[in-house]
């Protein structure tokens, strides 16, 4: 298996601290979005749907930046642990992320939306810009 070629265009420092600050984009923005779910405006909760957006543009601009599918992996994968962590029951049995409409419209969207927009060609989309 090899590396992709935003990976090995940099030095190994500057690789491993931009997969990093990309996770950790991902990890930042699905934890605010656990907090924001829940807004509703006028009724609806429209919180979801810009949880939702904020990381896919953060995906999106991931992917599209580096040219390649795996770059916008991590922040995805950033979201995965943030939601894990925020859906999970804490010892007062209270969560985050809550076994509601709302909750689980975030945990499906975001599985559905991150899924396909990680399936993107990138490398297609950011064209000979990149090169």
């Amino acid at each position: 298996m090899t590396m992709p070629d935003w990976f090995t265009k940099r030095s190994a420092a500057d690789a491993v601290g931009l997969a990093t600050g990309l996770f950790l984009l991902g990890l930042l923005v699905g934890g605010l979005g656990a907090f924001a779910y829940e807004i509703r405006v006028l009724g609806v909760p429209a919180g979801v749907a810009v949880a939702l957006l904020a990381q896919g543009a953060v995906l999106t601009a991931a992917g599209v930046w580096n040219a390649a599918r795996s770059a916008a992996v991590l922040p995805m994968l950033g979201w995965v642990v943030s939601v894990v962590v925020f859906s999970a029951e804490r010892p007062a049995g209270s969560v985050v992320i809550a076994p509601t409409h709302a909750g689980y419209a975030y945990l499906l969207g975001g599985v559905i939306l991150f899924t396909g927009l990680c399936l993107l060609p990138y490398e297609r989309i950011a064209g000979d810009s990149y090169r």
